[in-house]
């Protein structure tokens, strides 16, 4: 589990580190509607390569220096195309659905990421679905936003 005070201990850190960071995943989520809306098991940050010492300086004070590094892969986008929208589209102020075909390092394997983006005013929603096989699941779960725009616009009734 990650619970809110460990997520406000890590950013903490990550703050007094001068590491620049964006909140991501089911956090980001949260943030963007004001609420806890389930319980995590993990913190998505984001950055970019140039705060990467400072992560490293926060790493060691947060962890002991028990960080995880990830190898970072440089793979090729074959093409992006709009795909369907949600079925909630038509309540936002915009809606735009990607789904990018991807080729492994090697250049051997198509592989499929997903991004629905939804403006209503001034927030704005993001879903991802990256795979990692082969397999098209063809988008985002409609499920998975649709559960979170009902709790988006219920804060904004």
């Amino acid at each position: 589990m990650m619970p809110r005070n460990d997520v406000l201990a890590i950013l903490s850190v990550l703050r007094r580190a001068g590491a620049d960071v964006v909140i991501a995943g089911g956090w980001g989520i949260d943030a963007l509607l004001g609420e806890e809306t389930r319980e995590h098991r993990d913190l998505d940050l984001l950055h970019v390569r140039e705060q990467e010492p400072a992560l490293d300086r926060a790493g060691r004070e947060c962890a002991g220096g028990l960080t995880e590094e990830r190898a970072v892969a440089r793979a090729t986008y074959e093409k992006a195309e709009p795909t369907a929208l949600p079925a909630f589209a038509d309540e936002a102020d915009e809606a735009k659905a990607y789904r990018f075909t991807v080729l492994d390092v090697k250049g051997k394997l198509r592989l499929y990421e997903y991004l629905t983006v939804v403006r209503s005013g001034s927030t704005t929603l993001a879903f991802r679905a990256e795979i990692l096989g082969t397999k098209d699941i063809g988008g985002v779960p409609q499920d998975v936003m649709a559960a979170q725009w009902r709790k988006f616009r219920a804060t904004r009734a």
